[in-house]
């Protein structure tokens, strides 16, 4: 009897030394999560000022150069087969291009499913390729590229997280450029990512990041008097906003993810907490019930002793 109760002793013991680790993970992850969605908010407001800034510019191209084909390769979507001479020709050889797939996943675990669900998405997206389809698969976090090698999907590209703070713009910008270096062999880029909707609810979601539409320029109303004084280059100011937008596209994908994961580490931490609270109370309670038996036991041996009792 003894022997029992010490052991459940040690594994009271054993809890409560594991509850202060799990309450500041809770508190961690409560805090990652709030600065995510601030965060968002914000990038929200930036995002709307640039693309009210190329609808306001794109006109004045189309007015002055009569083409929008001048805009690289980021507009290939909208380009103008009658305005391109070589249009047909970058057709010709998008036909061996390559589709290129960004898994966003996270750098630490800790997040239940939230890894496997973009796994899963990447490999039914591509079940749903031809057989002829090329396709390029990047990872982004670590812990992405353990769940997609368990579906049989080897990432070409891994792209690390911090483990210590959210997604920063400088990612963003770094993975961009990555994809503008190559993005005369892609196709279309699309991006895997988990989509927050709640603490509790995510769901695993593509978005294709290239190439995007243009914004549609009949919703801005500008007078002449509104008309921006432009003493730059206009096509290299367009291209700069073009890509800024094209940044803090592919940054709100990450931060989407980024809340989605701290708040579903966070319910799991409250969760393995409250059990954890439960686990002591049972604990406590076999605890209390094995001292009265021993007590019990021990009152009994002592009545027979003194012959109170039969033995």
């Amino acid at each position: 009897m003894a022997n029992s109760l010490e052991q459940v002793q040690d594994r009271y013991n054993n809890i409560s030394s594991v509850e202060p680790l799990l309450d500041a993970l809770r508190t961690i992850s409560l805090g990652s999560w709030q600065q995510a969605v601030n965060k968002r908010t914000y990038l929200e407001a930036y995002h709307h000022d640039l693309r009210t800034m190329l609808m306001t510019l794109l006109p004045i191209l189309e007015c002055e150069y009569k083409t929008k084909a001048t805009i690289r390769n980021i507009f290939l979507k909208n380009i103008d087969k009658k305005e391109v001479d070589d249009f047909e020709l970058d057709l010709e050889m998008n036909k061996e291009k390559i589709k290129l797939l960004i898994v966003v996943g996270s750098e630490r675990g800790l997040c239940g499913n939230f890894n496997g669900s973009v796994a899963d998405k990447a490999l039914k997206k591509i079940k749903e390729f031809d057989v002829t389809t090329k396709y390029e698969v990047w990872a982004l976090g670590s812990r992405s590229e353990r769940y997609l090698k368990r579906n049989s999907i080897r990432p070409k590209k891994i792209f690390p997280f911090s483990q210590s703070s959210l997604p920063t713009v400088k990612n963003s910008v770094d993975l961009i450029n990555a994809i503008l270096k190559e993005f005369d062999r892609f196709d279309t880029v699309e991006v895997i990512y988990n989509h927050y909707f709640s603490v509790t609810k995510y769901e695993a979601r593509i978005q294709q990041l290239l190439p995007f539409d243009l914004p549609n320029t009949n919703e801005v109303n500008t007078t002449p008097a509104d008309e921006p004084i432009i003493e730059t280059d206009l096509l290299n100011l367009i291209y700069q906003v073009a890509q800024q937008l094209l940044v803090f596209n592919l940054h709100d994908i990450l931060m989407k993810s980024a809340t989605a994961e701290h708040a579903t580490r966070f319910t799991l931490m409250e969760e393995a907490s409250q059990n954890a609270d439960r686990l002591l109370e049972d604990i406590n309670q076999d605890y209390q019930a094995l001292r009265r038996q021993i007590i019990t036991r021990e009152m009994i041996e002592l009545a027979a002793g003194a012959g109170l009792i039969k033995s």
